[in-house]
């Protein structure tokens, strides 16, 4: 893990520095500087063992450089004895040097990348999801790149979110490498297709847990986490797991349940009201959003890294089965199998500024590497062919039915058939937000203020984390990164 710095064109140390401090949480271990010509690349590093110092970059220090945010997980099929990588960050370079930017499609991993090549000029690329971050923006002809928006603001003008899937040159500007559009549905043999989903989902797992170090998992109690804590538990000696909440939440009574059953070592937490005003402006800085949904979600999973504290610095997250499986509410109004397909296949465009930030910005605040085992390409190339009347099934609409009937036997039965609940909800956090709204804006402040932006704000808690957010963030072209779900 790592954060990202770099311009083309003109720029002066010390604002690089600046910027470069701005992301420090990202990657407390180290930091590392490259310059060829008109190009500055800066990155802090997070490493998976402190001991050994290693980071996500790679190269020469002379003509060629990577700067990498995130991991590939394949990375063993691009070593053949000859070519033992130290990063992945080298892996990229030397593959960009082979096949030029083709060799994004072979990828299995999360990352953001900015290379030095061809004398110092940038190719930079993001992953086809979107799962780590990075932003761009202008200034007097020179371009910056960083992995934050936090570290743009007052630096570049016209801050923009990289778009996922896509890489960029100076020549070409910006290419998309992936469509998620081509994807198709069809028929399977559902025996067939439960085997094959526990096989994905157990090799995804697999090629995630990192050699150098132990994970950790988050266990909210919902289907997608124990599922991927199931996983973990039997190849990971004593997982630990890791669930927060306020006092009664269901997700703290599922999560034990579902933590005797595959015997981790089970770490719970319970916050009030008092704890989230306290860290809520917190919340808002690192997650650099204002949406209700996404605000309230952050602070239970702010608090779930912090809870996990020195035991690891790598941990798994449910995240991503929703998508795949049909775990929306309102996914059950949707007429036709393939009105259906097309929503669960639009989710992949659109979760880079809502969900997959939320899970990257919480985990980094805390320097805590988190990863997804539902967004495995494999896994998620072959979700999107099953029919999706295995997702919403049956004249009850169960939601995420088939991957539920794949795991049956491997958590505790009350939890895999448990009714979807937003983390917010399953950890009590929903009503308090609302709460604390109500006692600090009037109705008369939110009528007034309420048109500050189009869309405009759409309730008081919405406005009550704009004013946090406009603290940090003065910049009208950073208020536009923000994604803000249909729904509050």
């Amino acid at each position: 893990m790592a954060g990202i710095i770099a311009t083309y064109g003109s720029s002066n140390d010390a604002d690089v520095q600046a910027m470069l401090n701005k992301v420090k949480h990202r990657g407390p271990d180290g930091t590392i500087g490259f310059k060829s010509g008109k190009l500055v690349i800066g990155e802090t590093f997070l490493s998976l063992n402190p001991e050994k110092n290693n980071c996500c970059a790679g190269g020469d220090q002379k003509q060629n450089y990577a700067a990498l945010d995130g991991r590939i997980f394949n990375r063993k099929q691009f070593t053949d004895g000859k070519n033992n990588f130290e990063t992945d960050g080298e892996i990229a370079l030397r593959l960009y040097q082979e096949k030029g930017p083709d060799f994004l499609q072979g990828l299995d991993g999360m990352f953001a990348m900015v290379l030095a090549v061809e004398g110092g000029k940038p190719f930079a690329a993001r992953d086809p999801l979107g799962v780590k971050p990075l932003y761009y923006g202008y200034k007097n002809g020179t371009m910056y790149f960083a992995s934050e928006v936090k570290a743009l603001v007052g630096y570049a003008d016209d801050i923009k979110f990289f778009p996922p899937g896509h890489y960029f040159t100076p020549e070409l500007g910006f290419k998309r490498y992936i469509d998620f559009e081509d994807m198709k549905w069809k028929e399977h043999e559902l025996d067939e297709a439960l085997g094959k989903i526990r096989n994905l989902m157990e090799e995804s797992v697999l090629r995630q847990i990192p050699g150098q170090t132990v994970p950790a998992s988050l266990l909210s109690g919902g289907i997608d986490s124990s599922i991927i804590a199931a996983i973990t538990a039997r190849h990971v000696d004593n997982l630990k797991t890791f669930c927060v909440g306020m006092e009664g939440a269901k997700d703290l009574e599922a999560a034990r349940k579902v933590a005797d059953f595959i015997g981790s070592q089970h770490t719970q937490y319970t916050y009030d009201k008092k704890d989230i005003q306290e860290i809520l402006p917190e919340v808002i800085y690192y997650m650099e959003s204002f949406d209700p949904s996404l605000i309230r979600s952050s602070v239970a999973n702010y608090f779930a890294y912090k809870l996990v504290g020195d035991n690891a610095r790598v941990v798994f997250s449910g995240e991503g089965g929703d998508e795949l499986f049909g775990g929306y509410m309102y996914l059950k109004d949707l007429e036709g199998e393939e009105r259906l397909h097309q929503e669960l296949i639009g989710f992949f465009d659109g979760l880079h500024n809502v969900g997959l930030q939320r899970v990257d910005r919480m985990s980094m605040a805390h320097s805590k590497e988190c990863r997804m085992p539902f967004l495995g390409m494999n896994l998620l190339q072959y979700a999107t062919t099953l029919p999706p009347k295995w997702k919403i099934y049956g004249s009850e609409k169960i939601e995420k039915w088939v991957l539920r009937k794949a795991f049956e036997g491997w958590i505790p039965d009350d939890v895999l058939w448990r009714i979807k609940q937003e983390f917010s909800q399953g950890s009590g956090t929903v009503d308090v937000m609302d709460e604390i709204a109500q006692e600090q804006i009037t109705d008369s402040e939110f009528n007034r203020e309420k048109d500050a932006i189009n869309p405009p704000l759409r309730n008081k808690e919405e406005l009550m984390y704009y004013r946090i957010f406009r603290q940090y963030f003065d910049d009208d072209s950073a208020v536009a990164t923000v994604g803000r779900w249909i729904t509050t």
